[in-house]
């Protein structure tokens, strides 16, 4: 529900990369919010033969680049970037891996627009997470300025005569051993540090840090994405580690929100550890991972879903908190009758239904899996 029909198919398909061992899933981050951390996920496969992995990153239309090492939760890592200024329109950046027996992988160029708050971000594809404090260590090149052109030095460290950018992978550097992975000219790199991702969440779960609200005020704890189920007891596809086009997926544990119209609802699901799954961050270092997200930018379906699942074997015990949020009219401005449906596999082991208001969120509901 964060995307236009354009970005759709990236935000919706991860981008794969295969190297001599190592691939990469990554969502395409379309937006980000300035003057804030960016925060970035991609999942490596089989993540035991990652030697390092990097986020590329400059302002668009910039030189040179910088890179900022990804940190490693379980088969995902993320990595945060410095916060951009409000005067930058957009960055460049890509993401490289290297294998500890020396392949060399990447992800395509990719160019999220910069906007200066949530709404600004509407329709611009995914949003990336983001925390409103933070520290970052960047990798710059010998004689680049510390603080790259375009984004803030607030809570940046910089360390100087590494290899970045294209020309890496040949080189090594600081910040891992082999360079900086190869081919291509992309970029945006990030580092997780003690920075708190920004969640959609009034109470409970999560960590410490300022909350971010997409934009409006009073969002409650939970996130994840919804989705419209099928009807009629259709066959659902096979589950599958990557997100398609064609979703929804299934597996241990998944979550999906109907409704009718061309309102923009979305679906918010805490995993038991805290970690919020919805538009604003897509993809879990458990597995968990939105990838179906109906009615993006008012550009309304016959059928509205979403969808946020966990693969067979990924899915974390405990109590799963989920909820629905009402986030544009999209000139239907009537109160939403919705359906949540709780599947393990393709069986529907639990239903909830209500109704939301503009600007509003549903009660919470709980799940224990």
């Amino acid at each position: 529900m964060r995307t236009t029909a354009a970005i759709s198919v990236l935000c919706l398909a991860a981008s794969t990369v295969r190297g001599q061992s190592v691939s990469i899933d990554h969502q395409p981050v379309g937006c980000l919010v300035a003057d804030h951390f960016p925060e970035m996920t991609a999942c490596f496969t089989p993540s035991s033969d990652v030697a390092r992995a990097r986020l590329q990153f400059r302002a668009a239309g910039t030189v040179p680049w910088y890179f900022v090492e990804m940190q490693a939760g379980g088969a995902c890592s993320t990595a945060v970037l410095p916060k951009p200024t409000a005067a930058t329109k957009a960055i460049e950046y890509y993401i490289d891996v290297a294998s500890k027996g020396y392949g060399e992988s990447r992800t395509q160029d990719y160019a999220p627009r910069v906007a200066s708050g949530i709404a600004g971000c509407k329709r611009k594809g995914i949003v990336a997470a983001f925390a409103t404090t933070g520290a970052v260590k960047i990798f710059a090149p010998t004689g680049a300025p510390s603080v790259p052109a375009g984004f803030s030095g607030a809570g940046v460290t910089t360390i100087s005569g590494a290899a970045t950018g294209p020309t890496a992978a040949a080189s090594g550097g600081p910040g891992g051993s082999g360079g900086s992975g190869g081919g291509g000219d992309a970029s945006a790199a990030s580092k997780k540090g003690n920075a708190d991702k920004a969640k959609v969440e009034s109470g409970g779960g999560g960590g410490g840090g300022a909350l971010i609200a997409l934009g409006v005020v009073g969002l409650g704890a939970a996130g994840a994405a919804v989705y419209v189920a099928q009807k009629g007891g259709e066959a659902e596809p096979t589950p599958d580690p990557r997100p398609t086009p064609g979703g929804p997926g299934i597996g241990d544990v998944s979550f999906r929100l109907r409704w009718t119209g061309p309102a923009d609802l979305d679906l918010h699901v805490q995993e038991p550890n805290g970690n919020v799954i919805n538009f604003l961050s897509p993809m879990s270092t458990t597995g968990g991972r939105l990838d179906v997200d109906s009615n993006a930018g008012c550009t309304a379906s016959n059928a509205p879903v979403e969808n946020i699942f966990w693969p067979t074997g990924q899915a974390p015990r405990g109590t799963y908190l989920y909820s629905v949020f009402y986030f544009d009219q999209c000139n239907d401005g009537t109160a939403k009758t919705f359906t949540l449906e709780v599947r393990r596999g393709s069986s529907i082991v639990e239903t909830q239904t209500g109704t939301v208001s503009p600007k509003q969120q549903s009660r919470q509901f709980a799940y224990v899996y």
